[in-house]
């Protein structure tokens, strides 16, 4: 179901008011509610995604219930998943044009930079990537390098695999100027 309007700077959040709703109808099939706020996160992250001229990307699937057999599970794909249309977060695997061999993950998320927020997106990124990556960019709409730099040097402290933290960034994906 889709809940958007034309205002141009609407960043209605319907999810967010319906989420404690009960439909009391039997459903076999998931219903994916798509309102403002995450069509416009959606369009600003594919926006700053294909500004990377010097990377391909693709969608990160990871491993659910639905894809474990590792003979057709697919890693990643030119397809958003429908699940994510939805999802405060989209992981995309970049590979650079020159040297395939050279790849970052990056996790585009709908919500504000905070320090808790960082510290769980970055053991996702840990989780997701299982240090294959060479490296890690988590990027926030609201990200502030000047605000937000110490911030993300102590969360990384948090951290025992300093080798990894090492390959972390955080970007705001809604500024050009943070693009690799």
């Amino acid at each position: 179901m889709f809940w958007l309007n034309g205002a141009k700077d609407s960043n209605d959040d319907l999810i967010s008011a319906i989420s404690s709703a009960r439909i009391d109808i039997e459903c076999n099939n998931p219903i994916y509610i798509v309102d403002n706020r995450h069509i416009v996160f959606i369009l600003e992250l594919m926006k700053y995604i294909k500004s990377l001229q010097n990377y391909n990307y693709s969608f990160y699937y990871p491993s659910t219930g639905l894809n474990i057999n590792p003979v057709t599970r697919k890693n990643t794909g030119d397809f958003l998943p429908v699940e994510y249309i939805n999802s405060s977060l989209i992981p995309f695997k970049l590979e650079n044009k020159n040297n395939p061999n050279e790849t970052i993950l990056f996790i585009g998320t709908i919500e504000d930079f905070e320090k808790d927020s960082f510290i769980r997106l970055m053991g996702l990124a840990k989780d997701l990537s299982t240090n294959l990556a060479g490296q890690v960019i988590i990027g926030f709409p609201d990200y502030n390098n000047l605000s937000h730099e110490d911030v993300v040097k102590t969360s990384k402290l948090g951290f025992q695999d300093a080798n990894y933290t090492k390959t972390v960034k955080a970007v705001n994906f809604l500024n050009p100027i943070d693009a690799l």
